[in-house]
């Protein structure tokens, strides 16, 4: 036998060389085989610099007033302080999004998608119903979910179709429904489902007792049982491609503790977590709202409406820095087109109006915009912006504003490719 290696107390560099001078000495007696001793030293070299850049990588807080924080996390109290190993500090209420250098699988790894009724979706090796219980096996352990935490378990998601898909976004309220395969093609059966366990589906359907094999069940859909969704949540991204609906209790030794709707309490390894957005009732997105005014009036081109978290072409809200350097990719926005006007009621009574303005990157540099804001017809703000300009950050006071308006006109080449975008444009209450 070796023995233990002679390095406690020391780290880093120090504890290397220790182990180093321990191996060499071994070598010397011939204590143990040198292909062992070798392979050792070659682990021990690359395994501080593997540490350190654990360390090092640093996670990004978008804050709710519009600032960026890039630090490393290092832990969350109960009072829900978000805590940096550089010593300071923001509070989860200040934060809108934290993002992590953690790779997201491209590939599925756990076959059985099981939707979250008040939102998200758990991949799951395995799923079992049983006295109103749903008992899964995750990347991050096994959990058991209220029945009234599901909205549907999927068990062959790569045969979906569009029927299925409808059902699980609009459940019935009085039945629970299974899509299984047959003869006949894909259909459904109505009823209460008891139990999903021992390869079969067993419920009361038609008024009969009957089961079904699970090896033909594409989905169970449980009804709606039209509970309200609790507020104040935050969607956790997984490294496993599972998005989880949860309040965060609090990050202890790298394992992020979690409350699922329903009392279900989980811990999730802080390695596995790719993205957190929080739900605040401090900020709104414009996209969110109904305009009380829309107004699109083009000058030569073809009137089109608003889109939502879409440009004006229904593509994915992107903008590109001058140079044509980056791109930057935008989840939340308005995509218009000039001539366009949009009011909104300020009734919450928001007092700050935030957003990224410029022409989107799908127009290849071409489009000339005035942008600007009003607040109860007096503008607050305003700038021209060309496709070929960087992004511009938007920051308005809109404190006592009762009606804003969002104005994009067309510049010096009438309105052609004046697809302009207000990408993340959000209300806050800063005060």
């Amino acid at each position: 036998m070796v023995g233990s290696i002679p390095c406690g107390g020391l780290t880093g560099d120090r504890q290397s060389a220790a182990v180093f001078v321990f191996t060499l000495r071994c070598l010397a007696m011939n204590t143990v085989r040198p292909i062992f001793l070798l392979m050792l030293l070659i682990v021990l070299a690359v395994a501080p610099a593997i540490a350190q850049d654990d360390l090092t990588t640093k996670d990004t807080i978008s804050a709710i007033d519009g600032r960026t924080i890039e630090g490393v996390i290092a832990a969350i109290d109960q009072q829900g302080q978000i805590q940096l190993v550089d010593g300071s500090s923001i509070g989860l209420a200040q934060v809108l999004d934290i993002a992590r250098n953690v790779a997201v699988a491209q590939k599925r790894q756990l076959p059985i998608e099981v939707h979250l009724a008040h939102g998200g979706t758990l991949l799951s090796k395995s799923a079992q119903l049983n006295n109103e219980r749903v008992a899964l096996d995750t990347s991050f352990g096994s959990i058991e979910l209220p029945i009234e935490s599901v909205r549907a378990i999927v068990f062959r998601p790569a045969s979906l179709t569009d029927a299925v898909s409808a059902s699980i976004a609009s459940p019935s309220n009085q039945f629970d429904s299974v899509w299984a395969e047959s003869s006949e093609g894909l259909h459904s059966a109505s009823g209460l489902v008891r139990s999903i366990a021992d390869g079969k589906v067993m419920g009361e359907f038609s008024g009969q007792d009957r089961s079904i094999s699970l090896a033909k069940v594409v989905a169970y859909v449980a009804a709606d049982l039209g509970l309200k969704p609790p507020t104040g949540l935050a969607q956790i991204h997984l490294s496993d491609g599972s998005q989880v609906l949860a309040s965060i209790g609090g990050l202890v030794d790298q394992r992020l503790t979690v409350q699922i709707p329903g009392g279900v309490r989980a811990e999730i390894p802080w390695g596995s977590v790719s993205r957190i957005a929080i739900e605040s009732d401090r900020l709104v997105w414009i996209s969110d709202l109904q305009p009380i005014e829309n107004i699109q009036e083009p000058l030569v081109t073809n009137s089109r409406a608003t889109q939502n978290d879409r440009s004006i072409d229904g593509n994915p809200l992107t903008l590109r820095t001058s140079q044509q350097r980056e791109l930057l990719k935008f989840d939340k926005g308005l995509g218009v087109h000039a001539y366009a006007r949009l009011v909104y009621r300020n009734d919450a009574g928001y007092d700050r109006l935030t957003a990224t303005a410029g022409i989107d990157s799908e127009t290849q540099g071409y489009g000339d915009c005035v942008f600007s804001v009003r607040g109860d017809g007096i503008e607050l703000w305003s700038q021209r912006i060309r496709g070929t300009d960087d992004p511009v950050i938007v920051e308005v006071d809109v404190s006592n504003v009762q009606e804003i308006s969002l104005i994009v006109e067309p510049g010096a080449q009438l309105d052609l490719a004046d697809h302009a975008n207000w990408c993340n444009a959000r209300l806050l209450k800063t005060k």
